[in-house]
């Protein structure tokens, strides 16, 4: 007999249940049910409706109703946590005014951006969701909601009404008596299979609760048996603290239901040791609410606050605990300030000092600072081994001890899974000192704050925080008002599968600070900015955030003498970059873009089989190296570089850039590492007003081979297409140009200075144009004319960073001589005066008004401004800087090219 399961537990155990005291447990202590509890779906991932809108208001108002937040569908609607909406598909609560209404339905996902690949993702995305939901109703039938034994959950229980058959078929479940439930729990015990597929409850060890057993969580207890308030309306906390002591004596979890106001944290702690963790009904469904105002701001010039007392649910010092399936809301107001992009402390979840900690399927928003954040308080904190004191972190930087230190404080194997954090301040998920942290399955959206390009970021490492082991992997990040994945500081760094679209200034970005960085894997990931998702004006006009990077790697970015053991392997391969378009000029637009100032690290850069595309761009792919160290020693400068199996295809290269620019400036001038530029597809549809129509390499290199390409190159054709620049001491690197096949809408045969060269071998053979073969020798007598752009007298491409004061780029006057100046997130006001704050050689540090001065600031490749020096190192040849300064006064002593 098929029994109806609702009908089982309303009339027979839930009866049963009452009639022996229910939750209290007064009496049958020594006797084990089984309770039948329904199967929870399984929550889908979170799909990005084609309607995708900011909420007008970010961080919502002190709510205790029973209303709860959810994740967003297109149709967003109010749920009550009521059981019989359980099932029904959750939302996130909007708030509009008609102003920001009708300026955010211009930001849609598909909106002016590749829409056919986007609906392709998006639809995708909603198709697994779908398929998730409706697999609920035949997933497994080991449950995994969970709710008190008086509750009457009979709509929710058809997902497991199969489970139990008994010899009579005729018998409704409805007409099931206290008795007939209990021969049936009886007759089902004999019966493994089943018996073990239905948790069972005993009475507590220590008060009056029941225990039950989760078949993914454990041992646990309900907390609303301790008087939870599920409509929000009274404060749950000591209710929570009570279910929290109870279940430490127990070393059980907590399962949380319902809309819980709490006025002050949720901390898993010594106190409660035995706490194996939380969780809930699911993101939506469960709510945890707190309005807890903070006092000061955060230090942003140190990124070392304590801010533990600000988090709404805490773990402090505790490993292997898990939060799970809930949603934790800050509801505070205090979430913007003009102008401070930094001001926040508090988190929804913070987890300090502790490892193997497993957040999973969480959503948390409102947060002023993160939604989810990892730390360590404890590595600020004086080593006892050190002889004068110094904390743990001091030690590091001075290299008095390393990463595999054993006193060293790390989190160890944190993860956070399947999660959804939008709407915080900083980021939605922002991590420090922490190994082998792994962030996958997540979505993050609208972190930061419309009117700041200072920060809003999916996930971050934080800045001046050393971390080994970094693994992001199939995250989706949407909208964030600067970065989606991030990290400041950190080694052995693999992201790989994830999805940015619309992040506002990068999509992808890795650099790191104040300690090593040699390993860094970015592969397989889909990036697409929204071109009309931008910002004209910062809330400090100060600043301007026109940019967008794809995908940006730099080293070192402070120029710091770090010791490396190893060389540097850097893989940037496989990735999808659509939708590139320039925004008000701005220099820093690229596609992929890489960035070296270590000074004593050698590398290997792979940039391969990649696919970029878009309206317009400054550069599809950059590499830029400065190996001159802070106390003027010249490192060796190029590497071994492979660009290979790519696809390049943009609508214009704007004026003064080109689709490729390699640059080595600032090296001892030795011939050093080679460069391949091999099988790629250069194609710009429209026209390249670039200065080189092509390729441009300045640099050291011993040798570059620039081999089997196809070139298709449309509009006004009179550039060198191919341009090598050769910079050394005593000796000139070879240029191998073969195989390479050139399209263009010339009717007449390609000009002999396509090859442009200046101290540098060159031999070109097999080369095509328009089909018809290029002689294999002929002469390219100087470099053609490049174009200058138009500077304005002030160029400004600031850029701060998270946790920092950084300044990358304060308007500069073109007059100003900027030959060493290469743009990098890497000038940082920070106190330098004690252990406590960025603790480092004080004598390395510049001064505030070096900081502020044009000539001490890093901007080549970036802002376009000329530069004209030349290196003492070859005073009759002019060199360049920057790939726009081909232009008329080129060479007055320029020794022949010569095409062999």
């Amino acid at each position: 007999m098929h029994l109806a399961l609702g009908g089982l537990v309303g009339a027979g155990l839930v009866g049963a249940l009452a009639g022996s005291g229910g939750g209290s447990g007064s009496s049958n202590n020594n006797d084990t049910k089984v309770i039948n509890v329904p199967s929870k779906s399984k929550p889908s991932e979170i799909a990005v409706p084609s309607q995708f809108k900011e909420d007008a208001a970010v961080q919502p108002s002190i709510t205790k109703s029973n209303k709860i937040t959810s994740e967003p569908t297109e149709s967003s609607v109010t749920i009550k946590p009521t059981n019989e909406a359980v099932d029904q598909p959750s939302t996130i609560e909007k708030t509009f005014d008609k102003q920001n209404l009708e300026q955010e339905n211009t930001l849609t996902l598909l909106s002016e951006v590749d829409t056919q690949s986007q609906a392709e993702t998006v639809n995708a995305a909603q198709s697994k969701d779908a398929e998730t939901d409706n697999a609920a109703t035949s997933e497994d039938t080991q449950p995994t909601a969970l709710v008190k034994p008086d509750t009457k959950a009979a709509n929710q229980l058809s997902n497991t009404e199969n489970i139990f058959e008994t010899k009579n078929k005729e018998q409704e479940a409805t007409s099931q008596q206290s008795s007939e439930a209990e021969n049936i729990v009886e007759n089902l015990a004999t019966n493994t299979e089943n018996a073990a597929a239905a948790p069972i409850y005993q009475t507590g060890n220590y008060g009056n609760y029941y225990l039950y057993n989760h078949p993914v969580y454990g041992k646990y207890i309900d907390a609303a048996q301790f008087g939870t308030d599920p409509t929000g309306r009274q404060d749950s906390l000591r209710a929570i603290n009570a279910a929290l002591n109870a279940a430490h004596k127990e070393n059980a979890a907590v399962y949380l239901s319902g809309n819980l106001y709490i006025s002050d944290q949720i901390v898993l702690n010594q106190d409660n040791s035995g706490v194996t963790g939380l969780f809930g009904d699911g993101r939506g469904k469960t709510l945890v609410s707190f309005n807890k105002a903070q006092k000061g701001i955060f230090n942003s010039n140190s990124n070392e606050d304590d801010i533990r007392e600000y988090a709404g649910i805490l773990i402090d010092g505790q490993n292997h605990k898990t939060i799970a399936d809930l949603s934790v809301k800050y509801t505070n107001p205090d979430f913007y300030r003009k102008g401070e992009s930094y001001f926040g402390k508090v988190s929804g979840i913070l987890v300090n000092d502790a490892d193997h900690t497993l957040i999973s399927k969480v959503e948390v928003s409102g947060a002023n600072r993160a939604g989810v954040y990892f730390t360590s308080t404890q590595t600020l904190q004086p080593d006892p081994h050190s002889n004068i004191g110094r904390t743990y972190k001091a030690r590091l930087i001075r290299n008095e001890v390393d990463e595999h230190y054993e006193h060293l404080p790390l989190g160890e194997n944190n993860r956070i899974i399947d999660s959804y954090l939008h709407h915080n301040r900083v980021a939605g998920v922002l991590i420090s000192y922490q190994k082998d942290f792994i962030a996958d399955g997540n979505t993050l959206s609208w972190n930061g704050h419309k009117a700041d390009g200072g920060t809003g970021y999916g996930i971050a490492s934080m800045a001046g925080s050393y971390n080994y082991g970094i693994t992001f992997t199939n995250n989706k990040t949407y909208y964030n008002y600067r970065k989606g994945l991030d990290v400041h500081d950190g080694d052995n760094i693999v992201i790989e599968n994830n999805t940015s679209i619309g992040d506002r200034l990068y999509g992808i970005a890795v650099y790191n600070r104040l300690f090593p960085m040699d390993a860094v894997t970015i592969t397989n990931n889909t990036i697409s900015p929204t071109p009309s998702f931008r910002l004209p004006v910062d809330d400090n006009p100060e600043y301007k955030y026109h940019g967008y990077s794809g995908i940006q790697l730099q080293t070192n970015t402070q120029f710091r003498d770090f010791n490396h053991t190893e060389d540097g392997s850097f893989k940037i391969t496989g990735n999808v970059i659509k939708g590139l378009d320039v925004y008000k000029d701005s220099y820093q637009t690229y596609g992929i873009e890489f960035r070296n100032h270590e000074n004593k690290m050698d590398y290997q850069l792979d940039i391969t089989g990649n696919i970029i595309e878009g309206t317009s761009s400054k550069y599809a792919i950059a590499i830029i190296n400065n190996t001159q160290s802070k106390t003027g020693i010249k490192g060796s400068g190029s590497a071994t570089i492979d660009i290979s199996d790519n696809k390049i295809n943009i609508g214009t290269i704007t004026k003064g850039a080109m689709p490729i620019f390699i640059n080595d400036y600032n090296h001892d001038g030795n011939l050093h590492g080679s460069v391949t530029v091999d099988n790629n597809s250069i194609k710009i549809r429209q026209h390249s007003d670039g200065s080189i129509e092509g390729i441009q390499m300045i640099g050291n290199a011993e040798s570059y081979l620039v081999t089997n390409n196809r070139f298709e190159l449309h509009g006004k054709m009179d550039k060198p297409i191919i341009s090598l620049l050769g910079r050394h001491l005593n000796d000139t690197p070879d240029l191998d140009v073969t195989g390479n096949d050139i399209f263009t809408d010339l009717t007449t045969p390609l000009y002999k200075n396509w090859v442009e060269r200046s101290n540098a071998n060159v031999h070109a053979d097999d080369n095509t144009h328009n089909t018809q073969t290029l002689p294999k020798e002929g002469q390219a007598a100087k470099p053609a004319a490049g174009a200058t752009p138009d500077v304005e007298d002030t160029v400004s491409a600031t850029d701060w960073d998270i946790g920092t004061d950084t300044i990358a780029g304060k308007p500069l006057n073109t007059e100003h001589d900027i030959h060493t100046i290469d743009r990098s997130e890497s000038v940082v006001l920070q106190q330098a005066d004690n252990d406590h704050t960025f603790d480092t050689d004080t004598a390395n540090m510049p001064d505030l008004h070096d900081l502020l001065s044009a000539p001490a600031l890093e901007l080549s490749g970036v802002l376009g401004v000329p530069s004209h020096a030349i290196p003492a190192n070859d005073a009759n040849i002019m060199t360049y800087a920057q790939s726009w300064d081909i232009q008329d006064e080129y060479m007055q002593n320029e020794a022949p090219a010569y095409i062999m």
